[in-house]
């Protein structure tokens, strides 16, 4: 699981650096541990960040995360 908060960490900052309004992270449903790691990690150190459930028809129910990137 530390591989992939990694590569959340890089792709949102790298997100952030080129300025794009929002990002998906496709997670899976699983047992809900790296999306609970990726709500946590967004609330304590991206105050500028909102996340939602993506999209239920896209990638079923939980199954991703959406992040609105609002420190434009």
């Amino acid at each position: 699981i530390e591989i992939q908060i990694l590569k959340f960490r890089g792709e949102l900052d790298r997100a952030i650096r080129e300025n794009e309004i929002e990002i998906v992270f496709i997670h899976g449903v699983g047992s809900g541990k790296l999306k609970a790691m990726i709500r946590k990690i967004l609330s304590e150190r991206y105050p500028g960040c909102s996340a939602y459930d993506g999209s239920f028809k896209k990638y079923g129910i939980d199954g991703a995360t959406h992040v609105v990137i609002n420190n434009h």
